[in-house]
């Protein structure tokens, strides 16, 4: 760098798959693997940290503003 030429950092290596990789795109495609997207628990979680919290935060804002 103190040269003025930009630093030439080596060629990355190529990725090295997993030896597991084929199975689990196998399983991936065949859906065997695959659960459902949400549960009961996922559920109360996306409404607590979606709705209900930014409701509070914003009420606590407006009251103490």
């Amino acid at each position: 760098m103190l040269s003025g030429r930009p630093e030439v950092s080596p060629a990355p290596a190529a990725p090295v798959a997993p030896a597991d990789l084929p199975e689990r795109l196998a399983a991936l495609e065949s859906g065997t693997a695959c659960g459902e997207d949400f549960d009961r628990a996922s559920w109360i979680w996306l409404w607590l940290l979606g709705v209900a919290v930014p409701v509070l935060l914003l009420l606590a804002g407006w009251w103490a503003g």
